[in-house]
């Protein structure tokens, strides 16, 4: 596990001019759960994804103006090859969407 996410997390860093913490990224593939609440691959629900990078957003680039959900769906649509209506707020990242 974790290819995947790596490729989604420099999607979504690319698309939203922002870096998302290194020792988070690491931390997420490893199955460790991370002080700022995001939990490993195998827990994450989109939602709390989108919650993660809105945050980065918010430090690192607060002039955006899209909906950071939007933009994180479209790259999970395109990483993951599944249907916009499967990726909801409530969906999880490897049961539901299928993340390898």
């Amino acid at each position: 596990m974790g290819v995947d996410f790596l490729d989604l997390i420099h999607r979504v860093e690319r698309e939203l001019g922002i870096q998302l913490d290194e020792s988070d990224v690491g931390r997420i593939i490893e199955r460790r759960v991370v002080s700022e609440g995001v939990p490993p691959i195998r827990d994450i629900q989109v939602g709390k994804f989108v919650l993660w990078v809105a945050a980065t957003v918010a430090r690192q680039n607060p002039a955006f103006q899209r909906d950071v959900f939007e933009v994180v769906r479209t790259q999970i649509v395109e990483c993951l090859q599944v249907e916009e209506s499967e990726v909801t707020l409530e969906a999880w990242l490897v049961r539901d969407l299928g993340m390898a």
